[in-house]
């Protein structure tokens, strides 16, 4: 049962964010409002109970992006703001790969988020 509802979860998750991600144009002002629309369906969700801490974090740090790339905000910005996000995906992603609830390739999409992002930011 409990195995069933975080796949469901999961799969609502997944959908929702290749929703938003396929009607983003480029790096445009369209990509930006669809990452807020984003950020705002997943806040609603995780305060619901349908979703999970990393999926707001997810969104946070992909709004930030867009945001970035659309030009919208600047480079030190982007990573000051996204650098405490991406700490914070890569501790969750390894709790949750310590206690069984992460599989090998989503805890290697974190930890490569971040360390990608980190050096990235390091000549800011």
């Amino acid at each position: 049962m409990k195995a069933s509802r975080s796949m469901h979860k999961l799969a609502a998750a997944a959908s929702a964010t290749l929703m938003f991600a396929a009607t983003a144009h480029g790096y445009s002002d369209a990509a930006v409002k669809d990452a807020e629309q984003l950020l705002e369906k997943v806040t609603r969700d995780v305060a619901n109970g349908y979703g999970k801490a990393s999926d707001r974090l997810l969104a946070e740090y992909y709004l930030l992006e867009m945001k970035y790339k659309a030009g919208r905000i600047r480079r030190s910005k982007f990573c000051d703001s996204v650098m405490p996000i991406l700490e914070s995906m890569k501790s969750l992603a390894q709790q949750q790969a310590q206690n069984g609830y992460l599989s090998v390739p989503e805890e290697i999409g974190a930890k490569r988020r971040y360390y990608k992002t980190e050096a990235f930011c390091r000549n800011k």
